[in-house]
């Protein structure tokens, strides 16, 4: 696989079946923010993810939203282990997710103590709790199952501090 800039967006390419390559924002930790990225698959079986990872304390412990060119999504944490555990019961389709190639999604994270709230297209898929980690490295990802040869490009990558009001999501006492 490779990952570039082109035409000053992120591109990310993997040749190859069962392959996850992801492209971290280097020496940025964020605990509270707001994160907003455009994605577009360009190439490659439908059933592809793609998607961001945040609260990154190294290549084996984060978090990770992704979403398909099929209309699906996850959201799951994986442990120094290298256990995964899903914070949704499975991959799960939604009509917020524009499907097909060269169509844009705008995901969107909000993730305020242990309160994450994920969102396509504007519309909140889901929204969890899990205080496994509360800060770390964002970076953005790609990956092929059993297909291969899968571009994504991600523009437009914004992050912003974010604080309860800001996000919309409950108070918490500190």
């Amino acid at each position: 696989g490779s990952t570039a800039i082109v035409n000053e967006q992120l591109v990310i390419t993997i040749a190859s079946p069962n392959t996850i390559q992801y492209a971290t924002l280097n020496d940025k930790v964020f605990s509270d923010f707001d994160l907003e990225v455009d994605v577009a698959q360009h190439s490659g079986p439908p059933d592809s993810s793609y998607g961001v990872i945040f609260r990154m304390q190294d290549g084996q412990q984060f978090y990770r939203f992704d979403i398909t060119g099929s209309g699906l999504f996850m959201v799951e944490r994986r442990d120094s282990d290298g256990t995964w555990t899903r914070l949704v019961p499975d991959w799960t389709s939604t009509s917020a997710i524009n499907q097909g190639m060269n169509v844009p999604n705008r995901l969107k994270v909000l993730a305020v103590g242990s309160t994450l709230a994920f969102y396509v297209n504007d519309v909140l898929l889901v929204q969890v709790d899990d205080p496994a980690y509360t800060e770390g490295a964002v970076a953005l990802d790609a990956g092929t199952f059993g297909g291969a040869n899968l571009q994504v490009s991600f523009d437009n990558l914004k992050i912003t501090a974010a604080n309860p009001s800001d996000a919309g999501l409950p108070h918490r006492a500190v």
